[in-house]
């Protein structure tokens, strides 16, 4: 082979060819420190991450690579015979295939860790699709050195298209499970940490994998839900709130004075001081009902810790009681009075 590639080639069509491939390599090389240089100061003053990833990848873009661009653009001075083409062509592809997986795989982390920051589980993510994009990427170098080689490829991309059409319907639910995750981590309905109620459910989420979201509840017990029926189901993100407003219902006996039933709204406000977390928005007289007059009090509990809103509801209520007792206003029992007519 290499015989016949000196008898096909001239000493001065060979010589033309090293001095193109070293003067286009230091050519490279130099553009890329150029463009390095620029990139630098741009990347620094923009929050773009586009930037940030085409700085990162000719910053990670290796002299070796470099050189094998240089030298496959040089080979057109050169008559290459066949057997040496595939060879050389089988290296080029090998070269190429790592240096594209490397590539993507370094946009995708970038990305992530961009969008995903504080996200921990966005790891699991990432591994997956890491994974995903090292196998296409590499199916496609495969195909490329089998058609180098003389492989009718175009009969084997339609096997596996075929092949491809019958795995996914097997596992379309895991399939439904891992781009549910993927909407997860985009639309951020929650978070690691957050306290949610779902499906029933009240808890803590402690894992958002890719077929699966772990709650913790708060007896302690895990629920695993399936990523593909958190996407149908209604949640409400509890560790979102800052704050929480309700409205307390108390009622009253109907032998409390008319002068201390003007004046309860006053003393249930004045509660406000038991915290500085509490603040009683509103009280009034709301329902003449059967047994007892019912006041309606609104009040904001300023904080968004779940278990610290219980305590200060806790604290609130016994507040109340304590004022009803050195105030003498009865909170009454449901009763009934029968009258006998002779």
């Amino acid at each position: 082979m290499f015989t016949e590639f000196l008898s096909q080639n001239t000493n001065q069509a060979i010589a033309y060819f090293i001095i193109t491939n070293i003067g286009l390599f230091l050519a490279l090389i130099l553009t890329k420190a150029f463009v390095l240089k620029n990139l630098k100061m741009i990347y620094k003053r923009t929050k773009s991450i586009v930037d940030d990833v085409v700085f990162d990848v000719l910053a990670k873009l290796k002299s070796s690579t470099v050189f094998v661009i240089s030298t496959i653009i040089s080979m057109n001075l050169l008559v290459i015979p066949g057997q040496i083409q595939k060879y050389a062509n089988l290296l080029i592809i090998l070269i190429l295939t790592f240096e594209a997986s490397k590539i993507l795989n370094h946009i995708l982390r970038k990305f992530i860790a961009s969008k995903f920051e504080n996200n921990k589980s966005a790891k699991t993510l990432y591994i997956a699709f890491e994974k995903v994009l090292e196998v296409i990427v590499y199916a496609i170098g495969l195909i490329l050195i089998l058609d180098n080689f003389g492989v009718n490829v175009s009969t084997l991309i339609a096997g596996l298209g075929i092949s491809g059409v019958a795995a996914a319907l097997a596992v379309q639910n895991i399939l439904a499970d891992i781009f549910a995750s993927v909407a997860i981590y985009l639309d951020k309905p929650f978070n690691i940490g957050d306290f949610i109620h779902i499906n029933g459910n009240y808890g803590t989420v402690s894992k958002i994998g890719l077929k699966t979201t772990v709650i913790k509840t708060i007896l302690g017990s895990d629920i695993l839900i399936s990523n593909k029926d958190i996407a149908n189901l209604p949640i409400e993100n509890l560790g979102r709130i800052k704050e929480r407003k309700i409205i307390t219902t108390v009622g009253v006996s109907y032998d409390t004075p008319t002068k201390k039933l003007k004046k309860i709204p006053e003393l249930i406000i004045g509660l406000s001081k038991i915290s500085e977390k509490i603040e009683v928005l509103n009280c009034s007289l709301d329902k003449l009902n059967d047994f007892s007059l019912d006041y309606s009090i609104f009040v904001k509990y300023k904080t968004p810790d779940i278990k610290e809103f219980n305590q200060l509801k806790n604290d609130f209520n016994i507040a109340i009681l304590e004022l009803f007792e050195k105030e003498k206003i009865e909170i009454p029992f449901p009763t009934q009075i029968r009258i006998n007519k002779k």
